[in-house]
């Protein structure tokens, strides 16, 4: 399985990290589903919340509201992020095109210095401010998606 649906109601905290051995991680209070050749993840009232998943996966989704969002030791072809609200969203040792979708919303995305990547704007009434220089043969794609929300690039 490489794709994986994780639904994320009330957590303050969330880290997403990607397992060496293939095997998947999640709070014991979660809701499975494989039925689909997908992997649905839905977890409701922790205040944090830590997920893994192999470090190799093809498409990973995440929903959730006012929420810190930490991303470790992942490659995948998209990872998008459905934000409601404020998102403070941290990324290490990450690889592929990061999707983030949202809707009278602002996102902070807090980078390693030495990550490439380049910045996408496809958001109606969006803006994107990147405090660091952008590289536009970058293979990691940064896209803002939804209307009317901001999101704010800087380095650690």
């Amino acid at each position: 399985m490489t794709d994986f649906d994780i639904t994320i109601k009330g957590a303050g905290r969330i880290n997403v990290y990607g397992t060496k051995d293939n095997t998947v991680v999640f709070p014991v209070t979660a809701k499975i589903d494989t039925a689909r050749k997908k992997f649905d993840v839905a977890v409701d009232g922790e205040a944090e919340v830590s997920i893994g998943i192999p470090e190799k996966a093809g498409k990973v989704e995440i929903a959730c509201a006012d929420a810190g969002i930490s991303l470790t030791n992942l490659s995948f072809e998209e990872l998008e992020i459905d934000g409601k609200g404020h998102l403070k969203i941290t990324v290490s040792d990450i690889e592929g095109s990061l999707e983030i979708n949202l809707i009278g919303g602002e996102a902070e995305l807090t980078v390693p210095s030495d990550f490439s990547f380049r910045a996408k704007n496809k958001g109606h009434g969006c803006s994107i401010e990147s405090e660091i220089a952008e590289s536009a043969d970058a293979s990691n794609v940064v896209e803002l998606n939804g209307k009317d929300s901001k999101l704010t690039i800087s380095a650690e």
